[in-house]
């Protein structure tokens, strides 16, 4: 008898996308049968209490953030079990990042000065930071995607400061460009193929805007958008909840919730239409936020899919790569920390 080990991203690139359902996935239970199980690997800290991982790219580069020793925020990259510190901005205090690109390109944000507001920045593979946030000190805001080119979707508030931030898009150079004119929310995800995602939910490509549904009417928040142009975000519900929604041109298919819980939030979706997010009560004392995996019609608590007596209780779920790999932040043994899970499928063969 011979043990063949194969990636549940492989198995999942021959099953065509389920169809856009007629109602939510909230019905389908937590720990589903037949769902791929994951090992886990704790990316640590940069010397403080708690990180979280935010991002992770095809390569297997992760990103997120971290506490230092000396209780600062700093964005981090961590590849083959090594997790760097990005730093800031000169004179900055505190650094985020928030997508890493195949070739190690990050994108994110940090201030300039200590105790100061963010603004858009993008670091090189060699861990170079550059500000793209312009001379205009009100213009506060965040890179929040990054294509294999390295250009960066993002939003920054307009030079008043007033107002919510509106979508820009940085060009290889580190220029920016206002997308839509200003009338479109900050960009919070973008494809190679050019295609960028925000909120109100939309998509846009080459100037061209389309407005993507909501459910019954309500709004809808896009966040991520895989290659082949599948867009995962949110949208209300009559009832105010919150669901976890997947867009396949403009249909929408409720990913509904689990456990009940009511406020519900897709984060990335990959290539072959597998989706992670975080379901979060948004209250307190309340049940813990809860990481999941929708693939193929069924929502499952990423809990239920790794080894038992692991010390973990997954509680983000903000990127998943094509091969399938997925990045996060749980509570490990008590400690916010971030993590990823590669999943693993054993078959036996004569």
């Amino acid at each position: 008898m011979r043990t063949r080990i194969l990636t549940i991203a492989a198995l999942s690139l021959l099953a065509p996308l389920t169809p856009a359902l007629t109602g939510p996935a909230a019905a389908v239970p937590a720990g589903a049968a037949s769902a791929p199980r994951y090992t886990i690997t704790d990316l640590g800290t940069l010397g403080g209490d708690r990180s979280a991982a935010t991002a992770i790219s095809n390569s297997g580069q992760v990103v997120g953030y971290s506490v230092t020793p000396q209780g600062a925020e700093h964005a981090f990259r961590w590849s083959a079990g090594s997790m760097t510190d990005l730093g800031t901005l000169p004179g900055g205090g505190y650094s985020h990042a928030n997508a890493v690109n195949d070739a190690g390109q990050v994108a994110g944000l940090s201030d300039r000065s200590s105790g100061g507001y963010g603004y858009p920045v993008r670091w090189s593979a060699s861990g170079a930071i550059q500000d793209l946030g312009g001379p205009i000190t009100n213009q506060l805001g965040s890179g929040n995607a990054i294509d294999p080119a390295g250009r960066v979707a993002g939003g920054q508030r307009p030079a008043s400061s007033e107002g919510e931030p509106v979508a820009m898009l940085y060009d290889t150079a580190g220029r920016p460009h206002l997308l839509a004119k200003g009338s479109l929310g900050a960009a919070a995800g973008i494809n190679a193929r050019g295609q960028i995602v925000g909120s109100p939910a939309y998509i846009w490509q080459n100037g061209a805007v389309t407005s993507l549904p909501g459910l019954a009417g309500g709004s809808a928040s896009a966040r991520a958008i895989s290659v082949s142009g599948l867009v995962a975000g949110s949208a209300s519900t009559v009832d105010g909840s919150l669901h976890a929604a997947l867009w396949r041109g403009r249909a929408i298919t409720d990913l509904g919730t689990i456990d009940g819980i009511r406020y519900n939030q897709a984060n990335a979706v990959n290539a072959a239409g597998q989706v992670v997010g975080t379901a979060d009560p948004l209250c307190s004392p309340c049940v813990a936020p809860r990481a999941w995996l929708w693939r193929a019609g069924s929502a499952t608590a990423l809990d239920s899919l790794i080894p038992a007596g692991s010390g973990w209780t997954l509680q983000q779920a903000n990127g998943i790569s094509d091969r399938g790999e997925i990045a996060g932040a749980g509570l490990h043994n008590g400690k916010l920390h971030a993590f990823v899970l590669v999943p693993v499928f054993h078959a036996t063969a004569d």
